[in-house]
């Protein structure tokens, strides 16, 4: 034997027959196409972008094959060819964008104050980076909800996807807690993240722990379209309160958003929407509530009766059914009326949410987002048993 002979013997000059090669599938989508024998692939090459073939034969043109949406590729009309060198190009999707001559997502009373529930698959509408996203930049939370009726919900439980299934229900407005609640800051910004896929979404407020220009500061720069600052009681913080939340000339707030998710508005377009909302809940707030209302700045006032009850030093049911001018609640709404501001209040049941509208808070929080878990889990169960015959 020859050193340059092959040890395998005679099969070195017969190799094995290939094995027929089955039918390649390229992917597209939810489509799957099938590239025929017309249509093979050339020998010791991969797949083209696009197989283009005879337009006598079968399978003309395969349809481009799609490596996502950042670089798809699309094939022009048969017979015609690609530039060299390149794909064709491949136009983005439309996005809807709202302008000035867009109609507002207005609450309808006649629903109770709510907007039209979000469909639960996202079907139609934009979409950003694949996902449904119907609203791009934040939302003038004043021209959205208007002076009528409008009910909210406040969330408590710090948690984002939460929030965002229950802004599907169709609240008008959400309000996250940063005071009594489980929001921090990776909270809220992930929650204003979550409900920038919900189609439509409603105003959304945070309440933050306290008078600061920090606290204020970030929960708009977050994405918040109110702030809402507890424990005002004097003219001087309310001052103190617009010049957190405002740029200049009217505060002193500073540019920098933390979520680039809807575009970074210019700081002129961004004060154009700023709304703060104080709260009254002492005794000192309600002797100056006249005076708190007139700062301009200050887009309206919130009150917790529970608080404001501890404050006076009043029991919640009395308070709540004192329906006097020269009553608390009553002259809080007057007030708000006087100045032009918008007047709103946390409820947390039906019940009291009636009482309140009556009083002249047409905002009203009519349940919190661990209320709602609550109820839907027991009218849930109740359903299932009644079902069952149990």
């Amino acid at each position: 034997m020859h050193a340059g002979d092959d040890l395998r013997g005679p099969l070195a000059c017969h190799p094995p027959p290939r094995r027929a090669v089955p039918a390649r599938r390229v992917r597209r989508g939810a489509d799957r196409r099938t590239l025929a024998d017309d249509d093979r692939l050339p020998r010791g090459g991969s797949a083209p972008r696009a197989v283009l073939g005879d337009p006598g034969r079968r399978g003309a043109i395969a349809s481009a094959v799609r490596r996502g949406p950042a670089d798809a590729d699309t094939v022009g009309p048969a017979g015609g060819a690609l530039p060299r060198g390149g794909s064709a190009p491949h136009p983005p999707a439309p996005v809807e964008r709202r302008g000035a001559g867009a109609a507002p997502d207005r609450p309808d009373p006649a629903r109770g104050g709510r907007r039209p529930r979000d469909p639960v698959d996202g079907a139609g509408g934009p979409r950003l980076g694949g996902a449904p996203c119907a609203r791009i930049g934040p939302v003038d939370a004043e021209r959205v909800l208007g002076d009528g009726r409008a009910d909210g919900v406040w969330c408590r439980l710090g948690e984002p996807l939460t929030v965002a299934q229950i802004a599907r229900g169709g609240p008008a407005w959400l309000c996250l807690d940063a005071q009594h609640g489980a929001f921090d800051d990776a909270a809220v910004l992930a929650s204003l993240r979550a409900l920038g896929a919900v189609s439509g979404r409603p105003p959304v407020g945070v309440r933050v722990a306290g008078l600061s220009d920090a606290l204020i500061g970030r929960a708009l720069d977050a994405g918040a379209d109110v702030v809402v600052v507890p424990m005002i009681e004097t003219v001087e913080e309310a001052l103190a309160a617009v010049r957190a939340a405002h740029y200049p000339p009217l505060g002193r707030r500073s540019w920098g958003p933390m979520s680039d998710l809807w575009g970074a508005a210019p700081p002129s377009a961004a004060e154009a929407r700023t709304a703060l909302w104080v709260m009254i809940e002492t005794q000192a707030g309600l002797d100056a509530v006249d005076r708190i209302l007139a700062v301009p700045g200050v887009s309206g006032v919130f009150v917790g009766p529970f608080d404001l009850a501890i404050g006076l030093g009043r029991d919640l049911s009395d308070l709540l059914a004192a329906d006097g001018p020269d009553d608390p609640l009553p002259r809080i709404a007057a007030a708000a009326r006087r100045a032009g501001k918008g007047a709103g209040a946390y409820a947390g049941d039906r019940e009291r949410a009636g009482l309140l509208r009556a009083l002249g808070f047409p905002r009203v929080a009519v349940a919190t987002d661990q209320s709602l878990i609550a109820l839907g889990t027991a009218a849930a169960l109740d359903a299932d048993a009644a079902d069952s015959g149990c």
